[in-house]
This record gives structure tokens, C-alpha cells and sequence, in this order.
């Protein structure tokens, strides 16, 4: 793609493409790690645009825009790549937040690590979670699937169309409910469990006075919490598949409401 011959208008829809990949990289799961340096965030963000504009201009997926309207067009690329940027952590954000409740009900809330997928401090239990989450999600291509997601927007949003359309944020709302049940789901076999050692070290305290249940009740709450937590390993890796195939069908959703 020869930059020199191309027309004024190709040569800003081209900036418009490479605004939206910016924004997405930016703020993408994968992408979007502050392990990642800034300007190899820019290099793959420029070499994604100079893959898919071609793409775009063979089929005819530009739409004709007023140079009057050219601030708008930027406002609506850098919104849109920021908000599907976004959704992609959406996730991440489900299994962090799950380690944490499991965290603090067997009583490791304050053993804090860096969490690399969020670019947070984080518990055990949490890192765990993430770095399981972070290879099931590479296993299962979610990378791959989330750049298709990235570039199918531009077949459902066309570059140069002005539109805003507020009723898309309902979506987000259902989303963002619909994950939070999922975050309480992947949480409450540890939940359940650390409710009944709590009880029954309770109703233990007070037939045998001389237990210190205070002392007694947390190596036990870990023992068991711990136990119960990698015997339900396989329905927690079934509950991530689930997710990021829930999460990938609302991110196509999002598109088509927008």
C-alpha cells in the first residue's frame, strides 16, 4: 500500500482504522498489559490496520463522510475501540473478582501479588485464578477470537458512518449483571463450604467451651477451602469456557445494537 498515491479521503479513513485499533489495543485484556511497552502496542496496532484496510477498501466497507464531520468520525473510532477494548476484560474481571470472595472467605485477603492480567495488586487465591483464566483463554484461541470480533466491527460499523445509538448501553447493563451471577457462581462452592465450617466451628464452640475456636477455625477453613477448591477445578474450567464463549456472543451483540 503505496501511502503517496493514495487519495486525501483513503488516507483518512486509513487514520480512522488505525484510531480504532489504537483504542482497542490500548485497552484490550491481552493487548492492553502494562506488560506490553507503548510502542509495541502502536507497532501492532499498525500493522493490523495495514492488513485489514485493504480488506476494507475491496469491499467497500468505507462509508462517505463530510470532512465537517471528521471530529465526530475520530469521537465514534476512539468510543468504539475503547468500549470493545473494554468488554475483552470483562472476563479477566469475573475470575479476579471470584479469587477475591474465595480469598476473603477462607482468610487470605491480605496476602497481596501482582495481578499482570489486570495491572492490579491481587491476592493468592486471585493470581491463581488469573493465570488459569489467561491459559485457558490462549488455549482456546480467545486471542485470536477476539481480534475476528475486532475486525468483523468494521463490517458492522462501517468507518465514516456517524451514528450513536444510547440504547446499546441496556446490553452492558444485562452484561455486566449476567457476570456478576457467573462471578457468584465460580465462587459458591468455596462460599457454601467456608458457611458451614463457620457454623459448625460456632456450634463446636459452644459445646466445647475450652476450644478456642478463633485459633481452630482458620487452619481448618484453609485445609478444607483448599480442598474443596481443587476438587472443583474441572467445573471451574467449565464455568471459564462458558464464559468467554458468553462473553465473546455479547460482544457481537454490543455491535449490532450500536
Amino acid at each position: 500500500m503505496n501511502l503517496y498515491k493514495l487519495p486525501e479521503i483513503q488516507v483518512i479513513a486509513f487514520g480512522l482504522v488505525l484510531l480504532r485499533m489504537i483504542s482497542f489495543i490500548v485497552s484490550s485484556a491481552i493487548f492492553g498489559t502494562t506488560n506490553l511497552s507503548s510502542s509495541l502496542k502502536v507497532l501492532i496496532s499498525l500493522v493490523l490496520s495495514m492488513l485489514v484496510y485493504p480488506t476494507l477498501y475491496s469491499k467497500n466497507l468505507l462509508g462517505h463522510f463530510a470532512m465537517e464531520n471528521l471530529v465526530l468520525a475520530c469521537l465514534q473510532e476512539l468510543s468504539i475501540g475503547l468500549t470493545l477494548g473494554f468488554m475483552t476484560r470483562f472476563f479477566f474481571m469475573v475470575i479476579s473478582m471470584a479469587g477475591d470472595f474465595i480469598s476473603i472467605s477462607i482468610g487470605l485477603g491480605s496476602a497481596q501479588l501482582f495481578n499482570p492480567a489486570m495491572g492490579s495488586t491481587g491476592n493468592v487465591v486471585e493470581q491463581f485464578y488469573s493465570l488459569l483464566g489467561m491459559l485457558l483463554f490462549l488455549t482456546l484461541d480467545g486471542h485470536h477470537q477476539i481480534i475476528s470480533a475486532l475486525v468483523n466491527s468494521f463490517e458492522i460499523i462501517k468507518i465514516g458512518i456517524i451514528r450513536f445509538n444510547f440504547s446499546a448501553l441496556k446490553e452492558l447493563v444485562i452484561l455486566l449483571q449476567d457476570l456478576l451471577l457467573i462471578t457468584i457462581r465460580i465462587a459458591s462452592p468455596i462460599l457454601v463450604t467456608s458457611l458451614i465450617i463457620n457454623a459448625s466451628m460456632a456450634v463446636l464452640g459452644r459445646v466445647v467451651p475450652q476450644i478456642n475456636v478463633q485459633v481452630t477455625t482458620v487452619p481448618v477453613t484453609l485445609l478444607i477451602g483448599f480442598g474443596v477448591m481443587f476438587v472443583c477445578l474441572p467445573i471451574l474450567v467449565g464455568l471459564m469456557t462458558q464464559t468467554i464463549d458468553f462473553s465473546l456472543f455479547k460482544i457481537f451483540q454490543f455491535l449490532k445494537a450500536v
